[in-house]
Parts: C-alpha cells; structure tokens; sequence
C-alpha cells in the first residue's frame, strides 16, 4: 500500500504509475485477505480502489498513444505558413525590416478572425476543460468563458457521499479532485 499513498502525494509521476500498473493484483490479492481476516465486506473500499487503478490504466494508455502520435509527427512542419498569423522566425527579426514590422503589428494589433462562437473541449486530468469564445471579427474576443471541471466535482461530491462510511470520505474527497481556485472564479 505504500505504493497506492505515493501516488497520492506525486500523482503523475511515471514510475508510480509503471509500479501501481505492475502490482495491481498484488493491491487486489492484499484487499482480498483483509476481507478474508476481518470477516467484513470491503466491497466500497474495493469499488473505489478498482476506479483508481481503472482511471490509471486509462492514463497509462493514452500517455502511450500519445507518445506514439509525436513519434509519428517527428520531422512534420508544426507552424503554419500564414505570415498573417504566426510571427517571423527570430533570426529574421536581426535582419529583416519587413519582419520587424510584421512582428510589431502582431504583437500590437493582433489579428483578425472570422465573426462566429466557438467551444473546445479538452481533456484534462481533473475532466473535461472547455473554452468557449465569440468573436465580433476584431482582433480581440467579444466573450470568453471557460468551463471547470472541478466546479462540475464539487457539484458530485454531495451524491457520491451518500451512504459513504466516514473512513471512506478522505478517498472519494481525493478522487474528485477539486481545485477551489478554480471552482471561485
């Protein structure tokens, strides 16, 4: 278990996550004679274990496929070619009144986008981190709103302590994660 409480205090380290996927069995070998030995049910302690273990199995998959895409990207062009857009390399910038100029109205002014609304979703480790943003076609937004996902936690955590047991709350406080900073906004 030693393993299970250094993963709480360094939650995304790589090699606790390699160990806790390595001993896995071993965390449900150890539940499974605790029941045994106490001759009590550990089944909501169990659930919540086997979550834990799940949403890092998910992790472990995704860091690989993750890996996997940037080694498949190695040698791609990762900038666009817009010079309307993206700044000019910095060794222009020496050498070049054009690019001078253009950097400086970049960075001044900014850019122009098409009017419109737009939501993006992104996969955060706490849960979904969304931006919605409109656009009057100036080169500055019109509305920007961001979505938490620990304000969507701190709503679950009243349903998820129903019929909890008290040792049973610093778990399901821990595995919702919430962030106050980020829900006070």
């Amino acid at each position: 278990m030693s393993t299970l409480v250094a993963l709480f205090h360094n939650r995304w380290s790589v090699p606790i996550l390699a160990e806790l996927h390595r001993q896995r069995d071993a965390i449900r070998k150890w539940l499974a004679a605790e029941e045994e030995s106490f001759g009590r049910t550990l089944e909501q302690g169990t659930k919540l274990l086997e979550e834990i273990v799940e949403s890092f199995e998910e992790v472990w998959r995704e860091r690989a496929d993750l890996q996997d895409k940037l080694e498949r990207m190695e040698g791609m062009p990762w900038i666009a070619d817009d010079r309307k857009v993206v700044l000019p390399p910095r060794e222009e910038l020496h050498t070049s009144m054009e690019s001078l100029i253009h950097h400086f109205k970049i960075v001044t002014e900014g850019f122009r986008v098409p009017e419109g609304e737009v939501y993006v979703p992104v996969e955060s480790p706490r849960g979904e981190l969304g931006c919605y943003v409109v656009s009057d076609g100036g080169p500055r937004p019109w509305r920007v709103k961001f979505r938490a996902p620990s304000f969507v936690a701190l709503e679950a955590t009243a349903t998820c302590m129903s019929d909890a047991l008290v040792a049973d709350l610093i778990a399901i406080v821990g595995s919702l994660d919430t962030v106050m900073g980020e829900v006070d906004r």
